[in-house]
């Protein structure tokens, strides 16, 4: 039975201290709803009759709209062409994009590496944007109830497959539109709807004040260019992960200190000394917000750019990187999905040594064991057997300690207790991490089969259903390093796999080669 680790104050996914638990029943929605008479058919009738019926020309378009933070105005450009969109906003020269494609929504850095929306939920304040402005499909919507504050108003629940939910909050008289909320993991975001306009033959908001996590900001449509606009547009660009780190030769050693398996990086950021969490868990490079004062990083909701960032001897150029609160966590930044993208990053547990390689001088030693990697997303998910179920959206996060199942794998793949192969469930805890605060019972599982191992009588932590600010992850599980410190690693993001080999001198406590 290996080990059930204790909690460190690592990151994210990142576990520090329990908070107070919450009642065991639901996911969170917007407070103050009641059933109703009415239906979704209704409801979505009375909007169209509200709207009005677009010119077929309408659906193919450029916006302009104008953002209002406090002192900073931003622009950014919107390109609609039926339900994919393109968000485009320059930051210092920077260019920003998010975007829609097919159902998926996605992220690409200045630096040109993209990544998936779906187990991201760390929250982005430039990507606040409203969803009830754009095509949406009835088939992802649910009739959720009435407000019960005067002027009465429907709730549309918007829970896509690719998307964190949305609820869009219509005029019980009128029909009209007049607020959105949209959740990503526990951040909440308000849009309040204003001055409606005609054009094209339907009648749409021109401004909206956006309120919740990231703070206030104005927003207002500038212009609107009907034009025809072809699909590359708005189609999910190549990732580029050319331009991230260099170094010398066909390999590098990274300054790395293992301190009970969180790994520990020096590094320099614009020639000041630092300390980093390495995170395979985070989709992104973080930097601490104070930190990035002293580093000299200038930033814009959030986003900045790092003109030289060290690791020893591999360096990033003109990188960016997002800011966060992470004094908690006793570092000045992470190193997230921008650090390991565009060369083979090894992971020796055993001997507590992090490299690099160049992917095209790589060979993997003949004993280790090659198998598939998500990385789509900006962090590695992988498949493993949890008693008899097989899960194919795990979370392989050096950040995070312990074997987490979270509900996504009961209510998304179909998982039972049973199927899992849990008879007894212990104490519930509550744990916090980056993204937010879940509720969890301790457990044990009768074996877990990942990367070619069998591991028996395996200790984890089953998420409960809670209400409250509980974070949402749209993944099957974590493994933290109770499974992940038991190898040496070799991560390869841009060519799907990792290898994998028990780390010198360490084993399963019980288990061993699976077939």
């Amino acid at each position: 039975m290996l080990p059930a680790w204790r909690p460190l104050a690592t990151v994210a996914l990142l576990l520090i201290c329990g908070t107070p638990a919450f009642a065991l029943d639901g996911h969170w929605q917007p407070p103050g709803i009641h059933p109703t008479s009415a239906t979704l058919a209704s409801v979505l009738a009375a909007r169209d009759a509200a709207a009005g019926t677009a010119s077929p020309e309408y659906a193919r378009r450029v916006e302009r709209w104008t953002l209002q933070a406090g002192p900073t105005q931003l622009e950014t450009t919107v390109t609609v062409r039926d339900a994919d969109l393109r968000f485009q906003t320059r930051i210092a020269g920077a260019l920003y994009v998010q975007g829609r494609a097919a159902g998926v929504r996605w992220r690409q850095t200045p630096n040109g590496l993209v990544r998936r929306i779906g187990a991201d939920v760390q929250g982005d304040d430039l990507d606040r944007w409203p969803l009830a402005l754009f095509p949406y499909a009835a088939a992802d919507c649910r009739l959720l109830g009435e407000t019960d504050e005067a002027p009465l108003r429907y709730v549309v629940e918007y829970r896509p497959e690719h998307d964190s939910p949305h609820w869009f909050f219509f005029d019980a008289a009128s029909g009209r539109l007049t607020e959105e909320i949209e959740r990503e993991g526990s951040r909440n975001v308000a849009f309040r709807f204003s001055v409606f306009r005609p054009i094209e033959g339907t009648l749409r908001p021109f401004a909206w004040l956006v309120n919740g996590a990231g703070g206030e900001a104005d927003v207002a449509v500038a212009t609107v260019d009907v034009h025809e606009i072809p699909p590359s547009a708005v189609a999910l660009p190549a990732s580029r992960s050319d331009a991230l780190a260099a170094f010398e030769g066909d390999s590098a050693d990274v300054p790395a200190r293992f301190v009970r398996n969180r790994i520990l990086v020096d590094a320099t950021v614009n020639g000041e000394p630092g300390v980093f969490i390495l995170d395979t868990g985070t989709t992104q490079i973080l930097i601490d917000a104070g930190a990035a004062h002293r580093f000299g990083i200038q930033t814009t909701l959030g986003h900045g750019i790092v003109h030289d960032l060290s690791t020893g001897p591999v360096h990033f150029k003109d990188l960016a990187v997002q800011t966060a609160e992470l004094t908690r966590f006793g570092a000045d930044g992470i190193l997230g999905f921008d650090y390991f993208a565009g060369h083979i990053v090894h992971i020796d547990y055993g001997l507590h040594r992090v490299s690099f390689s160049q992917r095209g001088s790589f060979v993997a030693p003949a004993e280790a064991r090659k198998f598939a990697v998500d990385y789509a997303e900006g962090m590695p998910l992988a498949a493993a057997s949890v008693g008899s179920f097989s899960a194919s959206r795990i979370a392989l996060d050096t950040g995070s300690s312990n074997v987490v199942l979270l509900r996504y794998l009961l209510e998304h793949g179909g998982a039972s207790l049973a199927d899992l192969g849990i008879l007894e469930q212990q104490r519930v805890h509550t744990a916090s991490y980056l993204e937010g605060t879940i509720a969890l019972r301790d457990a044990a599982v009768p074996e877990i089969v990942f990367a070619g191992v069998r591991f028996r009588d395996d200790a984890v932590q089953l998420e409960v259903r809670n209400t409250g600010p509980a974070v949402d992850f749209p993944i099957d599980g974590i493994f933290g390093t109770q499974v992940l410190a038991q190898f040496e690693w070799w991560f390869d993001y841009d060519g799907g796999v990792a290898w994998v080999r028990l780390a010198q001198g360490l084993s399963p406590a019980a288990g061993g080669r699976s077939g």
